[in-house]
Formats: C-alpha cells, structure tokens, sequence
C-alpha cells in the first residue's frame, strides 16, 4: 500500500465522525431487492469537481478520488473528474458480520461507502473506504474485515498453509463435499489409473490409491513446451526426469511444482504431464473423469492473470510467487484520517478473475468450478477460496467463521459458498455453486444449470469438438445433483425447457474437421436443437423466463440401428388445470410409433455406452403451424438490449396480428426477412409466464388475453429431406396457435 501522507481535512471532512460510522450502519437506506444507498440527510461531500480540487490538500477527499478511480474507469481522468457535477454523499453499512449474538458488535465491520446518489435509482458510480484492522482495535472492534498492510510483493506461503489448515480442520465435510443437504452429500469419486508428479523424486509415477495430491489449473503457453507423449513416458519415469528437463517446463508450471513442495505435498497433477498427449485411449479414459481429478484434489493451484488482446500468453509463472505481480497491493492508497488509517477495500475475486485469461477458456470454467479448494495467483493478490471462505493477503479474514454473513461483492465475499445467506433477505444472492448434494427441487436445480450453461458457453475453445468434453466433469456432478441423464448437454428430466436456450450472439453453426482420407473436411459434428451446435454465449429461461411449464409432447432419442428411446420428462412445479384457466388443447392427436423400428425401456440404456453417446437424431410427434415473420421487431419495455446482436422479431398470425416474438441474430434475421415469408414452426411445450415478463409484451393482448398458461414454446425450424434443424425458439401465444390451424407431424431433428 502506497505511503500514508500527512494531509489535513477540508472543512466538509473536518466536522465529519468517521470513527461513529466504522462503529454503526449511518444513513444506510434499503429496497426491497436489497440494493444498498444513502438516506436523504446523508452527509453530502459535494460535487466531484470540488472533492478532486479539493483532494491535493485534504486526505479524505483524496481517498475518495482514488477509491472512485479503482472502480470507476471512466473517472481515470482528472480532466473529466473536474467537469462532473455529481455529488457524493457518505453512509456506512454492514461489510462483514462475525457475531454468534445480535448485541455483540465486536465482530461485526464496516465499509464507508461513497455514493454519488441519494436512494438506490438509478445505478451509479459508487466505492467503498475501509480502516485497517489495526486502527480498529483503537475504536474497540474486532480486526476482522478490516485491512490489513502487505509488506512485501512475494507471497508469503505461511498464509497459505494456514488457510488450507483452517479449511481442513475447521471446515471438514462441508468443504469436502459441498451442499445443503448435509447427509445427502456424495464425496468426489477418486481416480482411477491417474498419473502424478512425485515431487521428492521428481519422476511421473501412477498415483498411489487414496494418495493427497495436488492439481493445477492454468492456460496452456502459446509456444511449445515439455508435455507427456507415449515416447518419453518410459523416459519421465526415471527418478530426476523431470529435474534434468525442468528448463523445458514454461514458468507457470516450474512454479507450481515449488509451489506445491511449499505446501508439502509429495504429489502434484498437471495435464501436460500428467496425460499422454499423442495416447487418444489415455484421453478417451481421463477426460471423462476430469470432475474425480479437481474433486478429488486436496487444492487447487490457479494461475489468473490478464493478458492484452492479441498478445502470446508466455505462462511466465505464478504472479507473486517467485516474482512480483504486475499489479502490487501495496499500491493502493493509505490516509491518516483523524488519527484512523484509511484505504480503500480490495477487489473480491469474482471481478479480479473477469479480466484474465484463466476466466475466458472454457477448460478451466470447469477446473474451478470442480475444485474443492483454490489457490489463486492473481496479478492483485492472491485468494483462497473453499466452500465457506474466502481469505486474500491485504484482509484480516483467517478467524472469519463459516457461517459468518460477507456483504455481496465486498473483498471477501464468496460466490462459491452454499451455506452464506443475505444478511437482510434471507436469500442466497449473486451465488452459486456446484452442488454434490441433491437439489431438493426444480428451483434449485434449474437456477444451478442456468448459471453454468450461460457462463460455459460464453468461454473461448481452440478445438471446437472439445465442445462436451470440456463440459464432462460438470455434467458428471449435476447428473447426480439434478438426478438427471443428459443429451448433448441438455438435462433430460427438464428437456422440455431445456430445449428453449437462447443464443446472445451470433447463429453461427459449430463444425469440426473431419478426415477422409487425404482430404479434410468441416462437418457439423453436434446437433442444431444442442447449444454445443452453435459458436455462440446461450441462456436458459432468461429470454422469457418462466413460472413452470407443461410438456405437451414426447421426445425420443433414436440411435443408429433405428431403435428409439422414450425420454423421462417432468413437469415443473404441479401438472396445472387447464379448464380451470380456459386454456386451449395443444397437444398432438395419439399416434402410432410404428415409426420406428424399435422402442426400448428407458432403464436399458446408458448414455454413456458407445450406443447412445451421440444418438443419430431427435424425434418427436407434435404439431406444426405457419406463421409469418417480416423483419419488423417489438420493443419488450428494454429487455431486448440485453442481445445487442439481436433483433426480437415480431411472429405474425394470418391476420397480421402480432402472435408471439422471437429472437433472432441481426445477420440472420436480415437474411431470413429480405422479404416477408412464411416459416414453418412446431410445439415444444405449455410455459406458465413468470412476473418478470408481466411487463414484456410478447404479443398483443388487446387481441390475445394475457391468462396463466397461455403462451406455448416454440421452435422455428428449416426442413431439409425427412429431418430438420433448429433455427431459434420463440413464444405464440394459445389462441393464435390454434387459429393457425396445426397439423399434426413426425419429425427427426438433427
């Protein structure tokens, strides 16, 4: 942290209390969807223009600059700081709270937060101001929460033994095997056949059953480098193999390999060495055990760190291990405030990772997600992160208890933590986790899979057909947490909904290279109605999310010899009374499946058999209907800016009445709409709206009546021969649906 300075105050920051505010919540106001901000008669510090001026002279004005300024990039410049009208107001709210008793505040802390409105509308500009942990044993409180001075730029690994120590000793099962249930925890199966560096004889060697090991999560160097291959295996099995070679390994994992004898450990898995790289059967059996491998780690070594686009990612080593960090703690600013030591709070890990490249590949997405326990390198500082804590270097955090509450985005909040509540809501906010416990229903399941599906796919992938490889390990996990099978990614027990992902970029198809002999070829190696089928970020339930939905028609996986198997769907939330809300029949007329040539119980196929990995297609009996789409869109009250790449698309009936919206590519839905047609769409399912859409006009309700259970899910889709492919999913609603006349069909979707 940068020098203390011996400014005075101005006269605004002269007759303020700052000691009164670290002590109690000072004009601190609340909504209802707890969003933090000042009361009417806060303190107001003035406007920005003047707190800059006034910053060369008073230390907490220049605190208040530069707290702004790490948060804030568009106030970097002191020119644009100078012409801002805005005001600041002060208040002080609850940042961490350590307390077994409401009458205790000894463990309870306080930010000071800089507000630059009064109430909580609209956003804006907003930063927080701490004491450091030894000024506040002068006010009487606990030091926790509070910062804490970094003396040196080194990571000092004393800290990092002691917080897996409290993790393993304090915490137990419940970082072990993260979940509410507690006795429906299912620990991480082991590995089997795993290979591991012995780090005392500095050999690969296989990994001796139930042995403690340690893994590290990294991104690959952009230049060659030492790898395992079935050449050299015999070779690395030699005690000192790796030692004579260790000028071969990019920095990153020389360090890690110190990095894990600092934390005595006897062995360390990496994948480069760890893998045969040129073995496709050694692959074919770790990949799909990649949830076993981090899950089973006793921790995790992360290396995060940014890298400037278009540069070459040189894994030079472990920021703050061996060298100093790009970005150092210490430089963050400390002022004398009233005889109190201010600074400004550090970033918590979730916005530190945003901008690093171990955030942006999709391999490492499920690296930490399967983690029980992380260590994080990062260009700031470095973080522990378990299932009930989160410790850094410049935050007195090791005597934080599990159950202790850590306000949302503050320095030790932790996303990964399924036992945390919100302090003023009694709700989980802003978190999630992966589960190794059952959810105990759809609305814990379906949120769980939501996340993850829109934070994976938004992931960039050298080798597209790594697509579900890399997405293996999450699956293994939420097949038992959601009690569920999955089809190229989708859950089958919620496949219905599933099936309604939207993309938030380009429609832009996912092939792969396929060889023939000599030549090379791009085929389209995943399914249209899969979102792994597609190069683009997807979500779930976001577009138009919902309340519940109904299946209305049966789903079939059909493998190559033609032998097709009935999915178990289920409903969401209890089967609803449709007279009751005089809702309209949908569904499709009784059918005869003498279209295909065999239909066998569910309970005799697994997915993961070489059968029915990648069944040939998808085959439903449902209905279809036409509707026209001309390129005109509809606003949905500003909900639509959220796919800056897209267009929502007005579905109309043969009335040219608006019947329903879709959301489609710009690219595309220029392409499609060059002139007013026809398209061809087919029923997915009943949705029950949820209250978020209620001001969302997904078709116009002067015509069609806004009732419970009324708008139907459906798939726009292009014909090619017997099969079709997936364009996009949309929303007509009942009335329309059965006015269009539908008829009924069989139909492969591939």
């Amino acid at each position: 942290m940068a020098g203390q300075g011996s400014l005075t105050l101005c006269s605004v920051c002269s007759r303020i209390d700052f000691a009164s505010y670290f002590r109690h919540e000072i004009h601190k106001h609340i909504n209802d969807s707890d969003v933090l901000g000042a009361t009417e008669d806060a303190v107001c510090l003035g406007p920005l223009s003047e707190i800059y001026q006034k910053s060369q002279g008073c230390a907490f004005c220049d605190l208040v600059i530069n707290a702004l300024n790490s948060r804030w990039s568009h106030l970097e410049s002191p020119n644009s700081l100078s012409n801002l009208a805005t005001k600041c107001w002060i208040f002080s709210y609850c940042c961490g709270d350590n307390s077994s008793s409401a009458s205790n505040h000894q463990d309870k802390a306080n930010y000071i937060r800089i507000a630059t409105t009064i109430g909580i509308d609209p956003p804006a500009p907003a930063a927080d101001i701490q004491l450091l942990g030894d000024d506040a044993l002068k006010l009487g409180l606990s030091p926790l929460f509070h910062g804490r001075r970094v003396a040196s730029p080194i990571f000092d690994m004393t800290l990092a033994r002691k917080w897996l120590d409290i993790c393993e000793t304090h915490h137990g099962p419940f970082c072990e095997t993260p979940g509410r249930q507690v006795k429906d925890r299912v620990p991480a199966p082991l590995p089997t056949h795993l290979l591991a560096i012995d780090l005392k004889e500095m050999r690969i060697c296989h990994l001796p059953q139930a042995a403690r090991y340690v893994a590290l999560s990294y991104t690959w160097p952009s230049s060659q480098h030492l790898v395992l291959t079935k050449a050299s295996l015999q070779d690395m099995f030699q005690q000192d193999a790796l030692q004579t070679r260790i000028g071969e390994l990019p920095g990153t994992i020389q360090d890690a390999i110190h990095c894990a004898k600092d934390l005595c450990f006897r062995y360390l898995w990496i994948d480069a060495l760890c893998i045969i790289q040129d073995d496709d059967a050694h692959k074919a059996h770790h990949l799909p055990q990649m949830d076993h491998v981090y899950g089973a780690a006793v921790l995790t070594i992360i290396a995060a760190y940014p890298v400037p686009h278009s540069s070459l990612d040189l894994c030079k080593g472990l920021p703050g291990y061996r060298t100093s960090r790009t970005e150092e703690p210490e430089e963050r600013l400390i002022r004398e405030v009233k005889g109190l030591h201010l600074t400004h709070p550090s970033s918590n890990l979730e916005e530190v990772l945003k901008v690093t490249r171990w955030d942006k590949r999709s391999w490492t997405f499920q690296e930490g997600l399967l983690s029980r326990r992380s260590l994080y390198f990062t260009h700031a500082q470095t973080y522990f992160q378990c299932s009930c804590n989160v410790f850094c270097e410049d935050t007195n955090c090791e005597d934080v208890q599990r159950a202790a509450f850590v306000a949302p985005g503050t320095t030790l909040w932790n996303q990964k933590c399924p036992y945390a509540l919100d302090k003023y809501s009694n709700s989980d906010w802003g978190t999630w986790w992966l589960s190794r416990a059952p959810f105990q229903s759809f609305l814990e399941s379906l949120p769980a899979y939501e996340n993850i599906l829109g934070n994976y796919t938004s992931r960039n992938m050298s080798d597209p057909t790594d697509i579900l490889n890399a997405f293996q390990g999450i699956t293994s996990v939420l097949r038992l947490s959601m009690q569920t099978e999955f089809w190229y990614g989708l859950p089958e027990r919620y496949f219905d909904l599933a099936l309604t992902w939207t993309l938030l970029g380009p429609h832009q198809r996912r092939t792969a290279p396929i060889r023939k002999g000599q030549a090379e070829t791009s085929k389209q190696r995943f399914p249209s109605w899969s979102w792994a089928g597609w190069v683009s970020q997807a979500e779930l339930d976001y577009y138009f999310p919902m309340a519940g939905y109904r299946p209305e028609i049966e789903w079939f996986m059909v493998n190559e010899k033609s032998v097709a198997l009935r999915l178990n769907t289920a409903f969401w939330n209890a089967k609803p009374d449709l007279h009751k809300h005089g809702n309209k029949d949908v569904a499709p007329p009784e059918w005869d499946y003498g279209a295909f040539h065999e239909i066998i119980p569910r309970m005799f196929a697994r997915t993961d058999s070489d059968e029915w990995t990648y069944p040939q297609f998808l085959a439903c009996w449902t209905t279809y209907a036409v509707f026209e789409i001309d390129g005109e869109t509809q606003s949905l009250n500003g909900h639509e800016r959220l796919w800056a790449q897209g267009l929502n698309l007005i579905i109309w009936d043969k009335n040219k009445v608006r019947a329903g919206s879709i959301m489609l590519d710009k690219a595309l839905a220029f392409e499609l709409c060059k002139s007013p047609r026809k398209f061809e769409f087919i029923l997915i399912a009943r949705s029950k709206r949820n209250n978020q859409t209620l001001y969302k006009s997904y078709f116009d309700e002067t015509v069609y009546s806004d009732r419970d259970w009324c708008q139907l899910n459906v798939m726009l889709i292009e014909r090619i021969g017997d099969v079709a492919e997936r364009v996009a999913v949309g929303i007509i609603h009942e009335d329309a649906w059965v006015g269009a006349n539908p008829e009924a069909i069989f139909l492969k979707l591939v």
